[in-house]
């Protein structure tokens, strides 16, 4: 499921434009151009890049978003708890 569908999936579909709605920001950075969500999730990834010509969500034209987290935050898990690997080498087995 990509992210404007889990959106959908989510809120229902609003009757515009993602880029017309409060949501929806829009920044330069070395002279590119980044496009994100804030209810979906904001990052220096382009995991997080959002397309302005998608179909709103229902919280378009900006009914407030009641979650805590956003959407990314929430779907993401923990980073797991490294475990050695049975016989696995490491850095100070070659001095």
């Amino acid at each position: 499921m990509n992210k404007i569908h889990l959106m959908h999936k989510l809120f229902g579909i609003g009757d515009g434009f993602c880029k017309d709605c409060r949501h929806f920001t829009s920044e330069k950075h070395n002279l590119k151009k980044y496009r994100k969500c804030r209810v979906y999730g904001e990052s220096r990834s382009e995991a997080t890049d959002w397309n302005a010509g998608f179909a709103a969500c229902g919280l378009f034209p900006g009914k407030p978003y009641a979650g805590d987290r956003t959407i990314v935050s929430t779907m993401t898990k923990g980073k797991r708890e490294e475990t050695e690997i049975p016989g696995q080498m490491t850095i100070f087995d070659f001095s």
